[in-house]
């Protein structure tokens, strides 16, 4: 049972004279544990709702619409804590954080809840087969998983965790019953690409609800002080998994008619091989795990350029990026000069000397990486940042620097530019 934190005004629940404080025990019987019971059983036009006030147990019956909420608000939005990994994976970021950071950077999840209401990846560790059964049961679907090697042996030593291997099962029962697949392959060069890569691919393959597969490099920070060595890709190795990858796809294509199987961005920048164009992607099922954020990105500007008259520039600005999309956003801004008259922005390469020189990607920079570099390098007017480089507030770098400390550090008015093309042409034309 879960406690009640508030009551919606004018609900059905303030209706029927639930208040805060009560104690939910079930409805319609099925005993409510968390959000994914509560939101399931719920949806029933006819409620019979169990729950406790003291030590006196009531029951209200209720007819509503099966969308209409029924007005109880809890503590959490999982009504429960967030299940904790139990894993010790090799190439664990959050392991390779450095010491000092805010505590919350440091918490390791793996609930299936998140994966279904907000597209986090499980290992499947943490469940029993009922919480599996459950899954089918109400249909919770996609599940997103990360898999990282079907090789049961490999997948213990890599996780380090004796149940990984095992839980490999869960896969199957999901799939027998009918809950879409999204799975995350995270490569450790010479550990689980090569061999393993084809095995895993060969293995997914028969999963008949398999919706699609990232193969995503591991990220090394330069923290890894007593872990697992491991070396990250270079040119060659990159491109043995974007050629492994294209000698698996037409199975895939031949069974699900989709290529269904991809690689992140940062294998084809390795690589040294062009991006795909976005025929690629298929709709772009993995862009959150840096598949196809790239072309989605260029195709979504130039969608926004070309819808754009000719227009006053705005004030001079700097663009400032990672290693990674360096290149991509100096594109970006090229075109947008050649298409507006006047328009003055260059483009700042941020080095990531807090995590290392491996960590590239705009997303990982910190406010004292940045300060210190355009104190040295220089900038026109204002800096133009892309959202991810903040928490989901909008307010922190992982350093905890601020956006106002940033901009008093340097002189310049801040604009942080949204994760779409348009957002960033939108920036690029804005005034301080």
């Amino acid at each position: 049972m879960v406690v009640i934190e508030a009551v919606d005004e004018r609900s059905p629940a303030a209706r029927l004279g639930l208040q805060k404080g009560d104690r939910l025990v079930s409805l319609n019987r099925q005993e409510i544990n968390d959000v994914l019971d509560y939101e399931f059983y719920a949806n029933d036009s006819g409620l019979r709702i169990e729950y406790l006030r003291g030590d006196e147990r009531r029951a209200v019956s209720l007819w509503h619409r099966a969308d209409e909420p029924i007005g109880l608000r809890f503590s959490t939005y999982l009504m429960d804590e967030k299940r904790r990994c139990r894993n010790g994976c090799i190439f664990c970021f959050i392991d390779q954080n450095p010491r000092g950071l805010r505590e919350s950077l440091y918490f390791k999840d793996d609930d299936e809840r998140l994966s279904f209401l907000h597209g986090n990846y499980v290992t499947l560790t943490n469940l029993a087969p009922a919480q599996i059964e459950r899954i089918v049961k109400m249909r919770i679907s996609p599940i997103n998983v990360s898999v990282h090697t079907t090789d049961p042996e490999l997948r213990v030593r890599m996780m380090r965790n004796k149940d990984a291997g095992r839980v490999l099962g869960y896969l199957d029962t999901l799939a027998a019953g009918g809950i879409a697949l999204n799975v995350q392959l995270v490569l450790c060069h010479t550990v689980n690409d090569g061999g393993a890569l084809a095995r895993s691919l060969d293995d997914l393959l028969r999963l008949d609800t398999l919706a699609s597969v990232a193969c995503v490099p591991a990220g090394l920070t330069a923290h890894r002080a007593n872990l697992t060595p491991l070396t990250p890709f270079d040119r060659e190795s990159a491109c043995a998994v974007l050629d492994l990858l294209d000698e698996k796809a037409p199975a895939f294509y031949e069974k699900f008619g989709a290529r269904t199987i991809y690689a992140a961005d940062e294998f084809f920048l390795t690589a040294g091989r062009p991006l795909p164009d976005a025929s690629y992607y298929e709709g772009y099922p993995q862009l959150e795990n840096g598949v196809g954020m790239l072309r989605c990105h260029a195709d979504e500007f130039a969608a926004a350029l070309a819808e754009t008259a000719a227009a006053a520039p705005g004030t001079p600005f700097t663009c400032v990026t990672g290693e990674a999309a360096y290149d991509h956003i100096c594109a970006l801004v090229e075109a947008a000069k050649e298409k507006i008259p006047g328009l003055v922005g260059d483009v700042a390469k941020i080095r990531n000397d807090f995590y290392g020189p491996s960590i590239t990607v705009a997303g990982l920079l910190v406010g004292r990486d940045i300060i210190a570099q355009l104190r040295a390098r220089g900038h026109h007017g204002r800096l133009i940042l892309p959202s991810c480089m903040l928490r989901a507030e909008g307010d922190l770098f992982l350093d905890d620097t601020t956006l106002p400390q940033l901009s008093e550090a340097l002189g310049a008015a801040v604009t942080v530019a949204g994760p779409t093309g348009g957002e960033l042409l939108r920036a690029m034309l804005a005034d301080e």
